[in-house]
Formats: C-alpha cells, structure tokens, sequence
C-alpha cells in the first residue's frame, strides 16, 4: 500500500569495529595449511545447501588443471561437508581443503590469509529482496575482493564495488570470475578491497547502526 514504505527502516547485520580490527591468530599450522597455492580463494561459515558450496567445488574442478596454483579453501561445517569432501577426494582435487571452524573472534585473522572471498547462493526468488548474512560485513571489513555468486536484489558486493557478481549456480562463470581475479595485478585487487572496507565502517559498523536506531526511536 503506499505510503508503507515510509514507516520501515531496515538495520543490517554489523561489525565490532573494535573487535573486527584487532582479530585474535590462528595457529601456524593453520596457516600453513592454507598458504600452500600462490593465489586462495576462501570461504568462512556454514557448509549447507544454502551456502553453494558444490558451485566453488564444480568451479575449482573446472580450473585444476589450467590452474593448478590455484586454491579453495573452505572453513566451517555443515550438512553437506562430508559430501563435498567425498567430491573433492573423488575427482582428485588436490587444488580444494576443507578445515574446521574457527572461533569468531578469529575470523579477521582467517581471511586475511585468502586472496579472494567466495560468497555463493542459490538461484531462488527468495532472495528477490536482497540478503542479511553476518558474513557480509565480515567479508567487506576484511579488505578482500570479493566473488558474489548471487542472482537477488540489493547487491552489497555490488554496491559496495568490492568485488564482482555472477550469477547464482553458474559454476563456469564462477570460474571465470576466479580466473579474471587471479589475473589482477595485487594493486589491483586491493583497490577491490578498500572499497569493500570503506563501505564496511560506513554501512555496518554497530556503533553507527546503534545511534542510527536510537534517533529512530527518539523521532
């Protein structure tokens, strides 16, 4: 009806930006595990059939042998885990890890170790009017370019600039979106990064969302 739109306000997931900038270290053994290719792509979070994790697995088989240097790396759990392990031991991809979650305060430390970020969905209308996953402002803070594989409305990855979006569920063209990154130059790729960060302390950090609810309140 018109006129409702007047009267919603919408409060995204946020960052501690105290929290975020001062992340706690992983242990070098995880390190090492995940600095083993030249160029990382990497994913933080639940491994679940929301998640399209099976399209950064089609994507990185696509690519193992044109680019063996090359890596995915998935951290986190979920239903389809031991699945997508079985896949990626089956077709012999020596290019894909899976490690174990890491603890939330150690996240930053996590993906500062990875090139490029993948953030995937489904191809599916419920996503017509966008998207609130806490990993998104995680992702922009992180300085990272990012590899959106979404196909809803209100795009941050697009409107932020940090990065590129493809399709939902189209893992060539996710590949390709890989490729056309790894073959950035670094300058390149931090400019990605700094406009993901930029947006970040703008658009979610909790003190600015904090005051923003409070002079909703007060009006």
């Amino acid at each position: 009806m018109a006129g409702q739109s007047d009267n919603f306000v919408w409060v995204p997931n946020g960052v501690l930006v105290g929290e975020v900038s001062s992340p706690d270290p992983l242990p070098s053994s995880f390190q090492d595990e995940i600095k083993k290719w030249k160029f990382v792509v990497g994913y933080t979070g639940a491994i679940g059939k929301v998640n399209a994790i099976n399209v950064l697995v089609e994507a990185a088989d696509l690519i193992k042998e044109s680019h063996p240097d090359i890596g995915f790396v998935a951290i986190g759990e979920g239903e389809q885990k031991k699945h997508l392990m079985s896949r990626v031991a089956d077709a012999n991809m020596s290019n894909f890890t899976f490690l174990a979650p890491v603890a939330k305060s150690q996240v930053q430390s996590a993906l500062s170790l990875f090139d490029a970020l993948y953030l995937g969905w489904l191809d599916d209308d419920l996503y017509d009017f966008g998207i609130g996953a806490n990993k998104i402002p995680e992702y922009l803070y992180s300085q990272r370019p990012v590899i959106h594989s979404y196909s809803g409305g209100c795009d941050p990855i697009e409107a932020s600039g940090a990065g590129v979006t493809i399709p939902a569920e189209d893992a060539r063209k996710l590949a390709k979106a890989i490729v056309d990154l790894y073959e950035m130059t670094p300058e390149e790729r931090l400019s990605l990064g700094e406009k993901g960060r930029a947006y970040a302390l703008e658009n979610y950090d909790f003190d600015k969302l904090s005051l923003k609810i409070s002079e909703l309140i007060r009006s």
